[in-house]
């Protein structure tokens, strides 16, 4: 049994109750509705095995960097109940919510119930634990069974039980947590660790076989993990080493980015606090005890990827998060008072509040573009024809949501290369071209073709346009926040610096969710000179912040014969991660001759500005 008849308390009972439900309704809303994102696509995909065996070999240890348990689950799970977004999602809501108890659980074992009152209101309405309760990836799995694995560890280490059942069990949850990612493995073994200063002499013989189980059972997992060391490269290829600013955001995204919210947590706390110097005696150690085990694997997730390889992600950090909410919820005293009641509610609406109304976690959750993709060529396809539709759409797995429509789409995007694009769109007959996830250059040379945007919807991670060749009645116009045309024609071509703008961030605009387009019209006589146009940002002492630049050999695009043009676009939210950070940054736009060259002569350029996708990383950015 979880749950301890001796210790039962009506009251508690009943709070713990209206946490669940709360929390299993966060979770449920619009949980039917979310199509797939790009890492649950991959996991499908590698799902279509015939044999186990294939898809361990196949599908985990050559294109999967976590270990092998979610998938390996998901495999069984899928040949009984299908690969619809419901079927593949459903336990990992399940174990969400279940998430909400063994939390409470966890916390009153450790202090109290009333506590563990606070801790399970954390789990269930904080956006952190309801998104990844309803992505079918390993992150919920993970705590779940680091949760599990908690329940049983506290029972021997702080009820001094060392029953046959919570040996057997921890050893079980703990190997789980081990095949399911890597960093729950840490916490595990961390936990096992930690385990070992509480010991007697006449319990470290039972505490060992515990942790001689985990590695019994994760024994069959070994050559994989090996495998998957020494072969995979990791993720260093495409994730940035974190800064200080990857602190600073994940603590603000634990209150939903809202200092209303966070002030409100922290009242809520300190008002249910119990300030007695027994209490503080009492909860002394373990409230160290928690918060190494959470600084700790923080920290070095932190180090190693500023050292070695950037893996640390706010979704690895899940596993520690139920130590964060330990160290937290120590101070709360153990009587179920009307003031802890009230301020459990004010928490629990300030987050439920936030997490609507400044997260938009609920219009957030519906915007992975796989889906709607799919869904606009198709009903593009079968309204104006195949012929009149062309498609390039840059994303993976498209099959599925080609099979659930019902429809194989012509996908004409062959890579990034925006001169083989010029000339394929060109040579393009098609009225509508269907752009999904392209970068900025490549929109700049698709605009050129198709210049009249008739659909755009924005996207986590990317955007989707639907454009046209000849104008229509209601085409959607950007309209430009700032619109700057320089005459060039008396540039001199003796001047190895040219500056065109040179001006504080908030005097072009005063949100982080902007798109700059500094793009130049030249002639060239030789095309082996080079030279090019710079953006450089400074910050509030004068030093070098960023620099971007664009070159003329590297790519152009042919306006006519003799004229060509370059693109450098900037997307402000790449650098801000708070729109208030704007006023301390200043930008510099210019040209630079850097080859002292005579044949390149710049004709004009043009420095716009238009607003920008305000969701494209924002499970994980502020949204302001």
């Amino acid at each position: 049994m979880l749950f301890d008849k001796n210790k039962y308390s009506r009251p508690h009972a009943i709070a713990l109750l209206v946490i669940v439900v709360l929390g299993a309704v966060l979770r449920l809303v619009g949980f039917f509705d979310c199509p797939f994102t790009h890492d649950e696509l991959s996991a499908v995909r590698r799902l279509q095995f015939d044999s186990f065996f294939d898809m361990i070999r196949d599908g985990v240890m050559l294109f999967e960097g976590h270990p092998a348990g979610v998938q390996s689950f998901l495999w069984f799970w899928s040949k009984i109940f299908g690969t619809s977004e419901i079927a593949i999602r459903l336990p990992f809501v399940l174990m969400g919510i279940a998430c909400i108890p063994l939390m409470y659980i966890v916390t009153k074992i450790w202090f109290n119930r009333t506590a563990g009152i606070f801790a399970a209101s954390i789990i269930a309405v904080s956006q952190y634990t309801i998104y990844y309760s309803i992505l079918a990836r390993p992150y919920i799995f993970g705590l779940f069974f680091v949760l599990l694995t908690l329940v049983y560890w506290s029972r021997m280490i702080y009820e001094k039980d060392y029953s046959w059942k919570n040996v057997i069990l921890f050893g079980v949850f703990a190997s789980c947590s081990a095949y399911t990612h890597q960093f729950s493995m840490m916490i595990a073994f961390l936990i096992g660790l930690a385990g070992l200063f509480f010991q007697s002499r006449k319990s470290i013989v039972k505490y060992l076989l515990a942790a001689l189980i985990a590695i019994v059972l994760y024994v069959p997992h070994i050559p994989i993990t090996i495998y998957q060391l020494t072969e995979l490269k990791g993720v260093g290829g495409w994730l940035a080493a974190p800064t200080f600013d990857f602190v600073t955001q994940y603590f603000r995204y634990l209150t939903h980015f809202s200092y209303i919210a966070l002030i409100i947590a922290v009242l809520c706390i300190l008002v249910s606090g119990e300030y007695s110097r027994n209490h503080f005696s009492s909860v002394f150690v373990k409230f160290i005890t928690a918060l190494l085990l959470f600084v700790v694997p923080f920290a070095t997730g932190y180090l190693y990827s500023v050292l070695v390889d950037p893996v640390l992600q706010q979704s690895c950090l899940i596993f520690s998060f139920p130590f964060l909410v330990l160290t937290v919820c120590a101070i709360v005293g153990e009587k179920l008072s009307i003031r802890r009641i009230v301020s459990v509610v004010v928490y629990c609406v300030a987050m439920v509040l936030s997490l609507i109304f400044v997260r938009e976690h609920y219009t957030m959750i519906g915007k992975s573009i796989f889906g709607p993709a799919v869904k606009m060529t198709v009903d593009f396809d079968e309204k104006y024809g195949e012929e009149n539709v062309c498609a390039l759409l840059n994303l993976k797995y498209m099959d599925y949501y080609e099979a659930k429509y019902g429809h194989t789409i012509n996908n004409k995007y062959k890579g990034y290369n925006p001169m083989a694009l010029c000339k394929q769109l060109e040579n393009e007959h098609a009225a509508y071209l269907i752009a999904a996830n392209l970068d900025d250059i490549e929109m700049y040379v698709a605009k050129r073709y198709y210049p009249y945007v008739v659909n755009y919807s924005e996207y986590i991670g990317a955007e989707l346009y639907v454009m046209s060749k000849k104008e229509e009645v209601d085409h959607i116009i950007h309209e430009p926040i700032f619109d700057r045309i320089y005459d060039l024609s008396g540039y001199n071509v003796e001047d190895e610096w040219f500056t065109l703008l040179d001006t504080p961030f908030v005097a072009l605009s005063d949100s982080r969710f902007e798109k700059l387009e500094f793009e130049m019209s030249y002639m060239q006589n030789d095309t082996t000179d080079d030279f090019l146009i710079a953006l450089q940002t400074f910050d509030e002492n004068g030093e070098s912040y960023d620099w971007r630049e664009a070159r003329v050999k590297n790519f152009y695009f042919p306006v006519n014969d003799s004229v060509r043009s370059v693109l450098l676009p900037m997307r402000f939210e790449l650098i801000f991660k708070d729109s208030r950070e704007l006023s301390n940054y200043s930008i510099k736009m210019f040209l630079w001759n850097i080859d002292h060259v005579k044949s390149v002569r710049p004709l004009s350029a043009r420095i716009r500005i238009t607003p920008d996708n305000k969701y494209i990383y924002s499970f994980t950015e502020e949204l302001e």
